[in-house]
């Protein structure tokens, strides 16, 4: 009798081991996949405040709205197969569009073997107004004008409009920041060198700078 009851004691603690040993594991495997996703989600879903690159990395911002999804990764794709040096995009987009562009972007991401980075955030306009920031230009368009606010931790940026084809590498243009004195914090390019088929000139009812505008 005495030697049953030492058997199920026996048993029952072997079931007891077995059990704690599973759990044990099931913590580490759920505390290394915590490790393993914490990257990705800071890449893919990263605030405002903690976006921030190094001084002379090149950063691409493009918004985009509406029907510009093709026309904006067309304009992105045409920068990586230029480009020679790493690059990083920060996209702004509308709700809708925000996940097709992750997937798009992460498979690029995968395919080039992490030769960029991307980062894609929501439309930010200011309280007041703003449906009538959102209406100012073509869909969501003003978003360019509150980047200094959305990438406040962000040293420098080239923004492109989403119809920009690249046929040379955007280091190029990037170079134009090093050569920036003390005084200067941008560089425009005019809207157009026709008047008689420029936007600005003809339609613009707010200021713009220069004929043309910028």
């Amino acid at each position: 009798m005495r030697l049953y009851t030492i058997l199920q004691l026996g048993i029952l603690l072997s079931i007891a081991l077995v059990i704690f040993y599973l759990y044990s594991i099931r913590l580490m495997n759920s505390g290394e996949n915590a490790v393993e996703d914490e990257p990705e989600l800071l890449e893919n879903e990263v605030t405002t405040q903690k976006l921030s690159f190094k001084r002379n990395d090149i950063v691409l911002a493009v918004v985009a709205c509406g029907d510009r999804l093709q026309e904006t990764l067309t304009m992105l794709k045409s920068a990586l197969m230029f480009s020679k040096e790493k690059l990083n995009f920060v996209v702004v987009a509308e709700d809708r569009l925000i996940e097709s562009f992750r997937e798009k972007l992460g498979e690029w991401k995968s395919f080039t073997n992490n030769g960029f980075t991307y980062t894609v955030l929501p439309l930010t306009f200011p309280t007041d107004n703003p449906l009538e920031w959102k209406k100012l230009f073509k869909p969501c368009a003003a978003q360019r004008l509150f980047l200094p606010n959305l990438l406040e931790n962000v040293d420098s940026i080239l923004y492109v409009d989403t119809d920009t084809l690249f046929l040379t590498p955007v280091e190029h243009v990037w170079e134009h920041f090093r050569r920036f004195n003390a005084s200067q914090m941008a560089a425009l390019a005019p809207e157009h060198e026709d008047p008689n088929v420029g936007w600005y000139n003809r339609f613009a009812k707010h200021p713009y700078y220069g004929k043309l505008g910028k």
